[in-house]
């Protein structure tokens, strides 16, 4: 039991390591290798933070993969069913990212600079509306129609 308890101590201490190792090398990389005319960080600093999150986001997935295999097969203090609410979660955060708030920015940054924040702000809402619209009818729907599909456990641990 000791074991084990060192085995995830060590595997958590590992991740949270790895997680921060990313999230510094994503910030290297947008710091030295931006475009010429977005140097200064004052002017793109909110810019910057949404790519930063899509990169650290982009490889943590990666990462989780270690822990999920750990937890699921020493029958570690997480059970699969915890674990899969992870995946969840995670993946829920990233479709609100690369959907939602990926598109609202590029349409901000990209408006007319003469607007004030307000009126990009709308202008941004109102170009992007019909597709979380339809993105959210889509899951909506979806969800509804597929709640009471059942995978045998069979055929999941075959898969996996």
């Amino acid at each position: 039991a000791k074991k084990m308890e060192l085995e995830k101590v060590f595997l958590l201490t590992w991740f949270g390591t790895s997680v921060l190792i990313v999230s510094l090398a994503s910030f290297y990389l947008i710091a030295n290798y931006a475009h010429p005319n977005d140097t200064a960080f004052g002017k793109s600093t909110c810019s910057r933070i949404i790519v930063w999150l899509g990169f650290t986001m982009s490889f943590v997935p990666i990462l989780l993969v270690h822990l999920d295999y750990y937890f699921t097969t020493s029958g570690g203090s997480m059970d699969l069913e915890n674990f899969r609410n992870v995946w969840l979660v995670w993946i829920t955060l990233q479709g609100v990212y690369v959907w939602i708030l990926c598109p609202l920015t590029i349409v901000f940054y990209e408006s007319n600079e003469r607007l004030t924040i307000l009126q990009r702000i709308r202008k941004t809402l109102k170009a992007q509306l019909p597709m979380i619209a339809t993105f959210l009818v889509f899951i909506i729907v979806t969800s509804l129609k597929m709640r009471n599909c059942y995978i045998p456990e069979e055929v999941a641990r075959s898969v996996l």
